[in-house]
């Protein structure tokens, strides 16, 4: 999944399943990772990632398993603020 994103603005994902244990890795335009999470609590094994942008450009969401070989329904919500 690709976004648009502006310098400053505040980018939430969360990936949630019961089937998987979800992971998500957030992209710079550059192609370098930002950020990656795959449990938000040590009790919540799904994903979130709350990030304020660093620059313009288009950023790059990769959704993903914790473990290789997973497979499962899952939910991806995306919001932003500016």
């Amino acid at each position: 999944m690709r976004s648009a994103g502006r310098k400053g603005q505040k980018l939430t994902i969360e990936m949630n399943s019961k089937d998987i244990d979800p992971q998500l890795v957030l992209l710079k335009p550059d192609g370098s990772q930002l950020e990656i999470n795959d449990d938000i609590a040590p009790n919540n094994p799904n994903a979130r990632i709350s990030v304020n942008l660093p620059s313009d450009g288009t950023y790059t969401v990769i959704a993903r398993t914790t473990f290789p070989g997973e497979s499962g329904k899952y939910t991806i919500r995306a919001s932003s603020e500016q």
